[in-house]
């Protein structure tokens, strides 16, 4: 049997290494499962749902907009300076637009695999090397305080001197 398999088989049967293992495993499915119970299936109700909260939306700031002018203009008549507040032409110039209020932001969350892959192997690297930089100091501190690195790192064979 091989140095290396030999190695690699003491490696596998820690304990740390098991229990790290399984740690990794159910961390990776936890987010797996989260992400699958937190994503939604876009309906045609849910679409217009968010339609519906939208033109809402829009409602809400053109009522808004509107009592703002008639603020400004109450105070511009009260002869109180209104530029500072409300900008100039009391902010006729920035009247909401229906363009203004994206119908797609009101909408559930939904999990796109092609848009979200970076994010995804960005975790599951880093949580494979963080596995790995845990599981291989872990071995090495073991390695070390056995005194067989030490005898590893001193060893010479016997050759003909």
């Amino acid at each position: 049997m091989s140095l290396y398999v030999t190695e690699l088989r003491r490696l596998a049967k820690r304990r740390l290494t098991r229990v790290m293992l399984v740690l990794l495993v159910l961390g990776l499915t936890g987010i797996v499962t989260a992400f699958a119970f937190s994503s939604h299936k876009l309906s045609p109700a849910v679409i217009a749902q968010a339609q519906a909260e939208s033109d809402a939306n829009f409602r809400d700031a053109v009522k808004e907009w509107e009592r703002s002018i008639a603020d400004c203009d109450a105070a511009k008549a009260r002869g109180e300076q209104t530029e500072d507040r409300y900008g100039p032409n009391c902010g006729r110039d920035w009247k909401p637009t229906p363009e203004m209020f994206d119908p797609k932001w009101n909408l559930p969350y939904q999990f796109d695999f092609r848009a979200e892959f970076g994010v995804f192997i960005a975790v599951f690297a880093g949580a494979v090397a963080l596995f790995a930089f845990l599981i291989g100091a872990s071995f090495v501190g073991a390695e070390w305080s056995t005194g067989g690195m030490m005898n590893l790192l001193l060893w010479r064979p016997k050759r003909l001197t």
